[in-house]
């Protein structure tokens, strides 16, 4: 049966809107609104276009849906508004359950992790202020929240009783361990909902090794509440619940719709029997590549499908290596890699072989790595995305050619995006990036583009 997660559209304090599909508990599509609207974070937007798309991604059709999750309160009657504005716009409505924000943030956390039984902390923000949910998992009995604590998201905010670690990270292990007290023994844990932006304070606790298995939601923020509500209304039908493998759900575009945005273009393109080696080629060469392929990522960060590419040393080329959410309380803004899996230790300072599938955690960069980043960005820290083959085949293709190259196993990753603009979306939008950006080239499917017109790789 087909559950539909929806977000946003009901106020204008609503900000990031979205839908996300599961069938039968697996998540099979994901889309945000502004990606469609290109207004970044689409504030007060109905996702009637990130719906219709979700529908497209999986074929199905709004009549095949069972179940509408919206992850409000009706205090104001609101399920009447609901339903006519669905009903207005696809003609008819299915049963629809609403849930709390938290809770729809704990579930994208923890059902997204694949384990069975966890703590969760969820912070959201509110009108009166910013709240962490503390809760217990299990897939058995679900979410049982334990209680919701005031959860500071800026330094300045917390301040810690005498011999305390400030900031962000203390407050967070304050709010841990007054969940141990309630679950002793609990050897798992989950992250999500704002508190998933500090990669720093997150990788003080996966550094601890206080839990066997530690998880950070890669939807940040109100990004994860389509996919969580999704999530409760499968739980809600019966339905098992499946961990979320990666997060290429959005939309995907055809060849054919590729090369006609190309010919509709005032530039040339050149068609290339294989687009890894040629990106590997001119990122050795020094080049700065824009790398559009396959599905769009869900969530504000690109992972490999709709990237800004360039080789680590020394590099200032890509115009964004980090998102304005990306910093710790500190105020740092690590560097972004995308790594080989099988090679992250010779990037970052760690004492067991780090996993970052969703460039979740800010890792220390190994001193001997240091004078490789552009120090203003780097800070002695990075944003990890580790790459397996099995979870991006060809940009795993393409960094094991680059390293086969140069010796060198990852690439600085930054999101195919102008400043202050969603992800690229549709193939004009990446050729909008490209045209109006410092990028060398573009690889955008099976075709290159290149400043000069043509690529001649």
């Amino acid at each position: 049966m087909l559950v539909l997660g929806v977000n946003g559209g009901l106020s204008l304090e609503e900000r990031n809107p979205g839908a996300a599909l599961a069938i039968d508990g697996r998540i099979v599509a994901a889309c945000e609104e502004e990606r469609y609207s290109r207004i970044l974070s689409a504030p007060g937007h109905f996702p009637l276009r990130s719906i219709r798309a979700c529908l497209e991604v999986a074929r199905v059709t709004f009549e095949d849906i069972a179940l509408i999750v919206l992850p409000i309160l009706d205090g104001d009657g609101q399920i009447t508004a609901i339903r006519e504005l669905f009903t207005a716009q696809f003609g008819s409505c299915p049963a629809i359950e609403l849930v709390g924000k938290q809770v729809a943030l704990a579930a994208c956390a923890f059902y997204s992790s694949g384990l069975s039984e966890s703590l969760v902390v969820s912070v959201a923000r509110t009108t009166t202020g910013s709240f962490a949910l503390l809760a217990n998992a299990t897939k058995e009995f679900g979410i049982r929240t334990i209680g919701s604590v005031p959860f500071p998201l800026a330094a300045h905010e917390y301040a810690p009783r005498p011999g305390r670690i400030p900031g962000v990270e203390g407050a967070l292990w304050e709010a841990l361990e007054g969940l141990r007290r309630v679950v002793p023994g609990a050897r798992h844990l989950c992250i999500g909902g704002d508190l998933a932006f500090d990669g720093v304070s997150s990788f003080a606790i996966h550094r601890s090794n206080v839990f066997e298995a530690f998880f950070v939601s890669p939807l940040a923020g109100d990004r994860g509440l389509a996919i969580g509500s999704a999530y409760l209304g499968a739980a809600m039908l019966g339905h098992g619940k499946w961990q979320l493998w990666d997060t290429y759900l959005g939309s995907w575009y055809s060849d054919a719709e590729i090369r006609g945005a190309l010919e509709r273009s005032s530039g040339g393109f050149e068609v290339v029997d294989d687009p890894c080696l040629v990106a590997a080629r001119m990122l050795a060469s020094g080049m700065t590549v824009g790398w559009y392929q396959g599905r769009a990522e869900a969530g504000g960060r690109a992972l490999g499908n709709r990237s800004i590419l360039a080789r680590p040393e020394g590099s200032r080329a890509p115009d964004r290596l980090a998102e304005p959410g990306d910093g710790s309380a500190s105020g740092k803004i690590p560097a972004r890699l995308a790594v080989l899996k099988e090679h992250a230790g010779d990037w970052v300072d760690v004492s067991r072989e780090p996993s970052s599938p969703f460039m979740t955690l800010a890792l220390p960069i190994r001193s001997e790595n240091l004078a490789e980043f552009d120090p203003s960005a780097a800070e002695g820290a990075m944003w990890l995305h580790t790459v397996s083959s099995t979870g991006n085949e060809l940009f795993y293709d393409l960094l094991y050619r680059y390293w086969r190259m140069t010796g060198l196993s990852g690439v600085v990753s930054g999101d195919l995006a102008l400043e202050g603009r969603p992800l690229a979306e549709t193939p004009e939008d990446a050729l909008g990036v490209f045209r109006a950006s410092g990028l060398d080239a573009l690889l955008i499917g099976n075709c290159l583009v290149t400043k000069g017109g043509h690529g001649g790789a």
